[in-house]
């Protein structure tokens, strides 16, 4: 994955990734600045493809499968999952996160301001 230190960020795209950031994204660091990261069922296919194409300019890669065991009980989950590239604009709301990546309040809401 990339990362882009200046990367214009459209209104649209940035009232969909607050409303992620309020609901099941996540900013994580990559390297220098952070990027969101969005991991979702299999049966979500259509939300994820509505955010990849409402995001595709700041996203390196399509939606890609993942399966994953669950060593304890066997069962094999599916999930789709993309991440947007690195960027500064992302790297404001990264302040608002407790160590463990978790979000920590609607402070957070201005970090694209």
């Amino acid at each position: 994955m990339g990362s882009r230190e200046v990367m214009s960020i459209t209104i649209r795209q940035r009232n969909i990734i607050l409303g992620l950031m309020l609901g099941d994204g996540h900013l994580e660091k990559n390297g220098r600045f952070a990027r969101l990261r969005i991991d979702q069922s299999l049966k979500h296919k259509d939300y994820i493809n509505w955010l990849y194409q409402e995001l595709n300019d700041i996203v390196p890669s399509k939606p890609r499968i993942i399966q994953e065991k669950d060593r304890r009980t066997l069962k094999v989950y599916t999930r789709l999952h993309f991440s947007t590239y690195s960027n500064g604009q992302l790297d404001n709301g990264f302040g608002y996160l407790k160590p463990n990546h978790c979000f920590v309040g609607l402070m957070a809401l201005c970090f694209l301001c």
